[in-house]
C-alpha cells in the first residue's frame, strides 16, 4: 500500500510539471544579406578607386603592374560595375601607369600586391 501511494506521488508531479503542450520554436526569419551595386572605377586614379568601392560597401584588393610610374590608374577590375553583390565583396582592380604620366602603356601581365618601389 505504501509502495502505491508513492508511485501515484510521483505520478501526480510528473503531471503536475507536464503543462500537456509541446514546445513550438518561435517563428524565426532568415535576414537578407545587405546588398551593394559594385561601381565603375575603371579609369580612376589609384587614390580615388579604393575609397569609391569602400563607399559601396565592399572591400578593393589593389594588384600593381609592376611597371614604375608616378601615378597608376586602374584598367580594369574583377567584377564588373552594375554587378549587385552582398555587402563586404572584394573587388580587384588592377592598377597600370596611368596614359598621362608620361609611360607608354604596355600590356602589363606582372602584378603584385604593392606598388613597385
Amino acid at each position: 500500500m505504501a509502495l502505491l501511494l508513492v508511485l501515484l506521488g510521483l505520478f501526480s508531479f510528473v503531471l503536475a510539471g507536464w503543462s500537456g503542450s509541446p514546445t513550438v520554436a518561435p517563428n524565426l526569419k532568415a535576414e537578407p544579406v545587405p546588398a551593394a551595386t559594385v561601381p565603375s572605377v575603371v579609369g580612376s586614379y589609384g587614390p580615388y578607386a579604393a575609397p569609391r568601392l569602400r563607399a559601396a560597401g565592399l572591400v578593393p584588393v589593389q594588384s600593381w603592374c609592376l611597371a614604375r610610374a608616378s601615378e597608376y590608374a586602374v584598367a580594369r577590375q574583377s567584377i564588373p560595375a552594375g554587378t549587385v553583390v552582398p555587402r563586404g565583396s572584394r573587388v580587384r582592380i588592377f592598377l597600370v601607369p596611368a596614359l598621362g604620366s608620361g609611360v607608354k602603356h604596355p600590356p602589363c601581365n606582372s602584378f603584385a600586391p604593392a606598388p613597385p618601389p
